[in-house]
Formats: C-alpha cells, structure tokens, sequence
C-alpha cells in the first residue's frame, strides 16, 4: 500500500513538472519572438495613405497609430522626411513602438507592444460583402481583424481599439497579400 502511494505521489510530481517546463518553454518562446526588436533609420515614402519606411536596399509598411492619435500627437511625416523608428516585425508590417521624427521622440506603444492610444479607427468591415475568406485576419499585423459568428454567418470583425489605420487589410503589403479581395473593408 505505501509502495502504491509513493508511486502515485512520484507521478503527480511527474506531471507537474512536465507541465511546468512546457508552460516555461512556451512563455520563454513568445518572450524570445517578441524581444527581436529593430531599430531602422531611413525615409518615409507616403503611399496609399500609408507609411512606408525605405531603409537601406529595402522597404517595410510602418503600423504606426489611427489617424486621430497621430492628429493628437502632431505626428505628420511627409514623403523623403529622415525617421528612426523601433519595433518588431509582424506579418509583413513593422509594429512601431517608439519613433524619432523631427527632434521629437513619439511612444506608441509599450515594451511588450500593447497600444498607448485611445483614439479608435474608423476601419469597418461590410458583413453583406464578406466572404469569410479571413485573408485579413491572416495579414493583420496587430491582430486586430477576428471572424465572429454573425447573423449571415462567420464574418470578419474589426477590433477598432487594436486597428492602427496601417491599411493593409484594404490595399494589402505590396507582397503577397492585395487587399481585401471583395472589397468589404473600408475607412
């Protein structure tokens, strides 16, 4: 009977340790995917109504803020203005965190990424257009596009508090991605 309980016990002790290690290398793995942070310096190319930072021999989509929050912050690049910014790279789109414009240093986000603006975009999807393709979910660099069950079905839904206005999910990234493919986002 003692033997029976010690190895019961020596069991229990197993199984928490096995899920202690898995839960550690999973959070040891997110921290290490979003610690790749990047400084980039370079120009700032305006196209589509969005910002585009030419560095180097290459070129990156900036996911900067709504357009509401870079009025409040007086954040107005133009096309050729120099920029610094730093951030991490998400699907296809540099999620932006900090940026050095005009002698001005610019916080957009914290250091895990989460969002400091309270201004809200005006993205909105058309449920009648959608065809549950979810491609914008797929290329949204702040995870902000869900598909939600609807009345008509499972529909792509904008988390406006999480939309940085970057655009992607209408015009696309230049890359693989063109945009909605019926056209059901708009601003």
């Amino acid at each position: 009977m003692e033997k029976l309980f010690w190895t019961k016990q020596n069991l229990f002790y197993t199984i928490i340790v096995i899920v202690v290690l898995t839960v550690c290398n999973a959070t040891a793995t997110d921290l290490k995917n979003k610690a790749e942070i990047l400084e980039l310096s370079g120009k700032i190319s305006l196209n589509k109504d969005r910002f585009i930072l030419l560095y180097e021999k290459s070129s990156v989509i900036l996911s900067l803020l709504p357009a509401s929050a870079l009025d409040s912050l007086n954040f107005h690049p133009k096309t050729d203005d120099e920029i610094t910014v730093t951030g991490t790279m998400s699907k296809g789109a540099l999620l932006v965190y900090q940026a050095d414009w005009n002698g001005q240093n610019f916080t957009f986000r914290d250091s895990l990424g989460t969002p400091l603006w309270q201004e809200t975009s005006t993205h909105v999807v058309n449920a009648r257009s959608c065809i549950s393709c979810k491609l914008c979910v797929l290329y949204c660099p702040n995870d902000a596009i869900t598909m939600q069950k609807t009345g008509s079905g499972v529909k792509a839904v904008i988390d406006q508090s999480k939309c940085s206005g970057c655009n992607i999910c209408i015009t696309g990234n230049s890359a693989k991605f063109n945009g909605c493919p019926v056209r059901a986002i708009s601003r």
